[in-house]
């Protein structure tokens, strides 16, 4: 009798099921790692089991195990700390890849528990509604009233000392 293939968000499921939801969650589609903050490749069980024995992983797991055990309650969850972040860099005019070096992430180490996304991660999950938020306030302020914008071509002149 042949084997039965099973849908991509049953396997997915099962994954959670086994793994822990307490670390993954799924929209049917993607495995997320709530810890790391990414999406995990599910093709096949070995592939998770990667992903949780890499150092990245086992370090977001540990800090919330530390965090617990202190019983201190977390402020807000990590996805709420990783939209913050990204606002706060764009509106100070930040750039997305400073987050990825060293002294910037050993910063956030020190005096956050919460797992540091990369400049990618802000770029595809979070950008986005930066980006609306920004957009909805500025049609709000606007309302129904009519503006004039003025783009002009010319470039400043930069003077070499």
């Amino acid at each position: 009798m042949p084997k039965v293939k099973c849908s991509n968000s049953m396997k997915l499921r099962g994954f959670i099921k086994e793994f822990g939801d307490k670390y993954f969650s799924t929209d049917g589609e993607i495995l997320f790692c709530k810890m790391c903050e990414v999406k995990v490749t599910a093709d096949k069980r070995f592939t998770v089991q990667q992903h949780c024995n890499t150092a990245k992983h086992r370090s977001c797991v540990n800090r919330e195990i530390t965090t617990e055990s202190r019983h201190s309650p977390k402020s807000g969850n990590a996805s709420e700390f990783s939209k913050d972040l990204c606002t706060m860099m764009v509106s100070s005019n930040i750039p997305l890849h400073k987050v990825d070096t060293p002294s910037f992430r050993n910063f956030l180490k020190k005096y956050t528990t919460h797992p540091i996304p990369t400049k990618s991660t802000l770029r595809k999950n979070y950008l986005t509604s930066c980006y609306d938020v920004t957009i909805n306030k500025i049609r709000n302020c606007v309302g129904n009233n009519k503006i004039w914008v003025s783009i002009d071509k010319t470039t400043d002149e930069v003077v070499d000392l």
